[in-house]
């Protein structure tokens, strides 16, 4: 089973709520105290890659990767909590976790979004 789950980046851990983060990236920041899935983390040598063969190589991991141990292993992580996946680019910038997404969306008809922070949008402003 999977909650409602997202994706977003490390700048914005402390806006994250009620989500369980977990890292995909090779290195997590050593200030963030979390959990890292190494299996949808890019290679070493994929990072200085052009993104046309980084998205070869990236498409290489995927492929050899079950999605539903893949979704199992996440869960498990987060104690069955909503989690989300980060890394460090910025939602707007190309980023394996944009794939990640695609992908289990392509296989297992998940919606796993980018992480929207929906409370600015709803604040009220007293002037």
């Amino acid at each position: 089973m999977i909650y409602t789950s997202y994706t977003s980046y490390f700048a914005n851990i402390k806006k994250l709520c009620g989500l369980f983060p977990i890292s995909i990236a090779r290195i997590t920041p050593s200030y963030l105290n979390i959990p890292s899935y190494l299996n949808l983390a890019p290679t070493f040598s994929m990072l200085k890659m052009p993104i046309d063969k980084y998205l070869v190589e990236y498409n290489k991991i995927l492929e050899n990767l079950d999605p539903n141990k893949v979704i199992e292993d996440l869960n498990e992580i987060a104690g069955g909590k909503p989690f989300v996946l980060l890394c460090y680019e910025k939602p707007n910038e190309f980023c394996h976790r944009h794939l990640v997404s695609a992908w289990l969306k392509d296989k297992l008809n998940l919606q796993i979004e980018e992480w929207k922070d929906t409370q600015k949008d709803t604040q009220l402003t007293l002037f």
